[in-house]
């Protein structure tokens, strides 16, 4: 659609970064995975939250699946539980992301 905005053609050979440039968008993958991280950093600093509160909630009532669990980003959260003991480790979401195995 970004192309068909501009009138270019993928015989132009434009990058999608010169499309999102052009148009002043952002890239929603880039955008989302920053979101997730800042809610992270919201739920590791503060105390008994709402937030908190439904991130470690589990559903009693429902049983296991057959298999491997399929991996969920509060899974995420729960892992940098344990490796971000500091505050000033938290001020860039991009440390935090490439701390995940």
């Amino acid at each position: 659609m970004m192309r068909w905005m501009l009138g270019v053609t993928l015989l132009d050979r434009r990058r999608n970064s010169w499309l999102y440039e052009k148009l002043k968008l952002r890239e929603v993958r880039s955008e989302a995975v920053k979101r997730k991280w800042l809610f992270a950093k919201k739920i590791a600093t503060g105390e008994d939250t709402w937030a908190k509160k439904i991130v470690e909630w589990r559903p009693w009532a429902k049983t296991r699946g057959v298999g491997r669990p399929k991996p969920r980003w509060r899974d995420d959260l729960q892992y940098e539980q344990f490796l971000v003991k500091d505050r000033r480790q938290l001020r860039e979401p991009t440390n935090i992301s490439s701390n995940i195995p």
